[in-house]
């Protein structure tokens, strides 16, 4: 029983590899494999890889100065964090939140069968990404050191011990995360910013660091110090990694102890964790008065409902909502560092050009028009039904696209204009042909959407990241910018800078013209028939 439970578990975990969401059926075995050679070379090759560079240029340089111990607790470290973060999830809603755990505990199924089996899913999905990092850890330390059997000994209790340490965390801040998000009325956004910080933190991690490996190797005795005298625990858990027999002993019964306490506690709680409805509240009742909406305004509410109440759209659609500000207010906080780029890569001279090319580029990652259609699904017969001109539907998946990106890309663009101390007339040409962008990545998504759409789906994500239309409009910023700038620096012997501007202002205004007509008159027809 607990095999078939565990299979379970571990088939729910890795169900894509398994059943195609979009064809809504099982998936080739062909397929399967191909599938989780994929995810095994991203695991090995890229993260990996990645850390086992880490490795190699820190392991040597340590371990010939007898601080081993401090590239065990680096590396070390990451692991913990890194399995961590990647179960963390698993345990929130395959231990706490999982939707057949009424569904089980009405079988006669033994409670801590249920519980082991949760358990063991998350415990091995640490033990994956935790193993990624410590396996080169110790191969690049035994080409290193040499192989000992104590070494060998110390590897597989560390292994252990590190995957144990990532499933108590996992239980402890798998029960917060799943308390705050009952709590939350938006659970959306906060599973939109978990993944925004995530990403930042490893593009920080990854721009930082060569720089954070030159700075161990050269003052690997300072930081040592500094570790020690903050904290003697993590200079024990580097010697116990290291072989220590002593101190592995100690970490070995201390991690076991505080697992077989976390267990006893989720098993005398496990009933009650699963049965105990925290998600809603008491509202007391009040008597308002309801606001009746236009058509156009309801339609339009609806495409924002649909757009925050869907973590892989804001991510996937909208993400130029948070790199928008973020460059206007890096180029107001680092404006020396934004002058110093400028100086470095020679854009004195084409100061209009770069910051045109940017923000439109930045402005294509809000592609929100571009699945639009699609995400209608199977229900696209409502809209279609109403006793409504099919146009108002189409303008909100405008107009939800003009809200999010224009006034964003208005003020980025004219902040960055005044950082660089970009002219007045350049400026305004700069802004004009932004906003012109803006409004043709919008029309042309939802062009692009209507005469592919893909309404057959199962799971979102299909329309959201593998449709034609999402492909072509997150890309089109980066050709219309390509065109931009090929043809500025092609024609720049014949006409200057401003009044190539203007043409190219012309022609977008053209563009959006048509596809203007297109969508109002044939665009419509053609999303009443679908």
């Amino acid at each position: 029983m607990l095999g078939s439970l565990l299979k379970k578990q571990m088939s729910e975990m890795f169900r894509s590899f398994f059943y195609d969401q979009k064809k809504n059926k099982k998936r080739s075995v062909g397929s399967t494999i191909v599938f989780f050679g994929l995810y095994v070379l991203l695991m090995l090759g890229v993260i990996g890889g990645s850390f086992s560079f880490v490795a190699y240029a820190i392991c040597e340089p340590l371990c010939s100065v007898g601080m081993d111990w401090l590239y065990f607790v680096i590396l070390g470290a990451i692991a913990i964090f890194f399995g961590t973060f990647g179960s963390v999830f698993s345990s929130f809603q395959g231990l706490y939140l999982a939707k057949d755990n009424d569904f089980l505990v009405s079988m006669p199924i033994p409670i801590w069968k249920i519980l082991m089996a949760r358990l063991l899913g998350v415990y091995l999905l640490g033990l994956m990404y935790c193993s990624t990092i410590l396996i080169p850890m110790y191969v690049f330390y035994f080409i290193t050191m040499g192989v000992t059997v104590k070494g060998i000994v110390a590897t597989i209790l560390t292994i252990v011990n590190v995957s144990l340490i990532n499933l108590i965390l996992s239980c402890i801040l798998g029960w917060v995360v799943a308390k705050i998000s009952v709590k939350l009325k938006n659970k959306s956004i906060f599973t939109v910013l978990l993944s925004v910080a995530f990403i930042a933190l490893y593009y920080f991690v990854y721009f930082k660091a060569n720089e954070a490996i030159r700075n161990i190797v050269m003052n690997a005795a300072e930081i040592g110090a500094k570790i020690s005298s903050f904290s003697q625990v993590l200079v024990n858990f580097g010697k116990a990694c290291a072989g220590n027999a002593a101190e592995l002993g100690i970490e070995t019964a201390i991690v076991f102890g505080i697992t077989l306490l976390v267990y006893y506690v989720l098993s005398h709680s496990f009933i009650k964790i699963v049965t105990t409805s925290t998600g809603s509240t008491r509202v007391k009742y009040k008597t308002k008065r309801i606001k009746v909406l236009t058509p156009a305004k309801a339609i339009l509410r609806k495409e924002f409902g649909r757009f925050t109440a869907s973590p892989n759209y804001m991510l996937n659609c909208g993400l130029g909502i948070l790199f928008i500000p973020a460059v206007a207010v890096f180029a107001v906080v680092k404006r020396s560092a934004a002058v110093d780029a400028v100086a470095e890569f020679g854009l004195e001279n084409y100061l209009p050009l770069a910051i045109a090319a940017l923000m439109c580029t930045l402005a294509s990652m809000n592609d929100t028009t571009a699945p639009s259609v699609s995400l209608e699904g199977k229900s696209i017969w409502i809209p279609q039904s109403l006793p409504l001109d099919p146009w108002i539907a189409l303008r909100a998946k405008l107009l939800m696209h003009g809200i999010l990106t224009l006034p964003l890309v208005l003020v980025a663009t004219i902040v960055i204009s005044v950082v660089l101390n970009v002219g007045l007339v350049d400026g305004v040409l700069v802004v004009v042909i932004t906003m012109l962008y803006v409004l043709l990545s919008g029309m042309f998504g939802l062009f692009v959407n209507l005469k592919r759409p893909s309404l057959n789906w199962t799971n979102e994500i299909y329309p959201i990241k593998q449709s034609l239309s999402v492909f072509i409009g997150m890309f089109s910023g980066w050709g219309y910018a390509a065109l931009l700038v090929a043809g500025t620096l092609l024609l720049k012997r014949w006409i200057s800078f401003e009044v190539f501007f203007g043409i190219y202002i012309v022609l977008t205004v053209i563009a959006d013209f048509l596809l203007y007509r297109w969508l109002k008159n044939k665009g419509t027809k053609v999303f009443a028939e679908l």
